[in-house]
């Protein structure tokens, strides 16, 4: 069986790049609102695929810790 892995990325949009910095420290006073978002994404994935191992580990051991 062939094995399938998923990134949940998350950080804020590079309009230059045109894709997502995932190492920005934006610090906009909206981490309520973007960990509400990555719950209701990561509950929405495991109803989809309920046999998927889902881990979270951050840029940093202290994000780790914290999305923990």
């Amino acid at each position: 069986m062939k094995e399938e892995v998923f990134n949940l990325v998350f950080g804020d949009w590079d309009e230059n790049l045109h894709r997502i910095n995932e190492l920005s420290i934006s610090n906009n006073a909206d981490r309520n609102k973007v960990w509400a978002t990555v719950a209701s994404t990561v509950t929405d994935f495991i109803k989809d695929l309920p046999d998927a191992t889902t881990i979270a580990i951050g840029s940093a051991l202290s994000c780790t810790r914290f999305y923990q």
